[in-house]
Order: structure tokens, then C-alpha cells, then sequence
């Protein structure tokens, strides 16, 4: 009897054999695998996501160009009324073919207005200042608000940081289209390769960290420093600088970059 009961109880406190830990080892690697996987693809879907909203703004600006012969974000009272977007309150003069970052509600405004985007929170009136917010402006995958700048006298570059324009003029008059913060670096990386040429200092897309604040003054770092108020990492932790343009750094890849579209 005796004999019986310490031999079940043996059995009972007998551990794992070789061949069920390596099943238990296994189920969890295929959990972990596919854990990965699937992040892998939401951020893929989130770049693909970027890269159609990128492009389907800008398709928006050149056709708004081209129907109304005016710049969306910098109406004048008489392009206004022709819009049928109201007399909006601006930050910088209207019809100056300049779109201060504070005009950026403003430039969707107008657009979703005239049909060429689609953005419920950009319908309503905005006042002069106004910080861009997912209040009242298109928001990107992580629900950060998007922005645009129109100005000849943001000036850029690697020592400067902000989104690499050169000095020429032909860059700095260029339209800019911030992505909004909260992509990792390899994100961006591979909207780059989408819709550019893969290096954040030169061609249509490049790494910036703009910022929201400020907006009367300069919106754009200086001497490589962060611009923590709109959540975008530092330059060194996004791009590894170089003596021309410098590299994404994809792996492994920074937290909450942002970059921006050159129209």
C-alpha cells in the first residue's frame, strides 16, 4: 500500500522530458514569430498609408493650383469667396504665395473644402495661429497631425537639421508637407525608397523635425537639436549625418522621426 501511494506520488512530481520542453520551446517561437510578423506588416501597411497620403495631397495642391489659379492656405478675400471657404483668419498676408506653418489648418481647409481631399476634422473655419492638431487637421497613422509650409525664408541644411533644403532658392520656395511625428526611422526609410530616391537629405522626401510651436518665429531646429514639441526624435537617433546628405538609420530603427514632402 505503502509502496503503491510513494510510487504515484513520484510519478506526480516527475518534470518536463526533453521532447515536451522542446514542443513547449517551439509553440512559443511560433507565437513570437508570428507576433513579429504581424507587426511587420501593420508597419508596412502604416508606410503604405503614408506614402498614399503624401501623394494624394500634393495630387490636391497642384490640382487646386490649377482650378482656382491660387495657392490653398493663402487666399485672398475674392479666391476665398470663389472657394466657398469663408474669410479664414491668417498668421501671414493672404495671396503673398507664402503658407506659414500656422496657415497649414488653413491649406487643408481649403482643400477638403474644393474636394480634393477628404478631411472631416479640416471643414471648419480656423483663426491665425492655430497650432496644427488632430483637432483640426489630417492626422497620420499614429493620430499626429500633418502640417505645410510654403516659405521662402525656412532655411535647412545638415548643420541646421530641419528637413535638409539647401540654400538655393529654387528649394526654399519649394511647398512642404510634414508627415507628422511618431514613425520610426526604417518607416521612413521605406516611404523614402517609395516615393524618392532612400536618402533623407536630398530629392522629394527627407527626414525633418519641424516643430508646431513657435510659429511666428522659426519652426525648425538648429545645430542638430531635437524639436521635442511635436514628438520628433533627435537627428542623431533618425539620421546618421554624413558630409553631403546622410542615411536613415534602419536597424536599429529610432523612435518617432518624422519627414516631409518637397512639391
Amino acid at each position: 500500500m505503502h509502496g503503491s501511494f510513494f510510487k504515484i506520488k513520484k510519478q506526480a512530481q516527475r518534470g518536463f522530458t526533453l521532447v515536451e520542453i522542446a514542443i513547449v520551446l517551439v509553440i512559443v517561437g511560433l507565437l513570437i514569430g508570428g507576433i513579429l510578423r504581424g507587426q511587420e506588416l501593420i508597419n508596412s501597411a502604416r508606410v503604405t498609408a503614408l506614402v498614399n497620403q503624401q501623394r494624394g495631397i500634393q495630387t490636391g495642391y497642384l490640382g487646386f493650383i490649377n482650378r482656382f489659379n491660387a495657392i490653398p492656405g493663402d487666399l485672398t478675400a475674392a479666391q476665398a469667396a470663389q472657394v466657398g471657404v469663408g474669410a479664414n483668419a491668417a498668421q501671414g498676408t493672404q495671396g503673398d504665395s507664402v503658407v506659414l506653418l500656422g496657415d497649414s489648418q488653413q491649406f487643408f481647409n481649403n482643400l477638403t473644402v474644393a474636394g480634393f481631399i477628404s478631411c472631416a476634422p479640416c471643414t471648419s473655419a480656423v483663426a491665425a495661429l492655430s497650432t496644427p492638431t488632430a483637432v483640426n487637421s489630417p492626422s497620420n497613422a499614429y493620430s499626429q497631425p500633418l502640417g505645410f509650409i510654403q516659405d521662402p525664408t525656412v532655411v535647412g541644411g545638415i548643420t541646421a537639421g530641419s528637413f535638409f533644403a539647401t540654400s538655393t532658392a529654387g528649394e526654399l520656395a519649394r511647398p512642404l508637407l510634414l508627415t507628422g511625428s511618431g514613425y520610426t526611422s526604417a518607416m521612413l526609410a521605406e516611404a523614402d525608397r517609395k516615393l524618392d530616391d532612400g536618402t533623407p537629405g536630398s530629392g522629394s522626401f527627407r527626414y525633418s523635425d519641424a516643430s508646431y510651436t513657435g510659429l511666428l518665429a522659426a519652426v525648425l531646429s538648429t545645430a542638430g537639436t531635437s524639436k521635442t514639441t511635436n514628438g520628433s526624435g533627435a537627428i542623431a537617433s533618425c539620421v546618421a549625418l554624413t558630409a553631403t546628405t546622410g542615411v536613415w538609420i534602419a536597424a536599429p530603427p529610432a523612435p518617432n522621426c518624422q519627414g516631409a514632402s518637397l512639391f
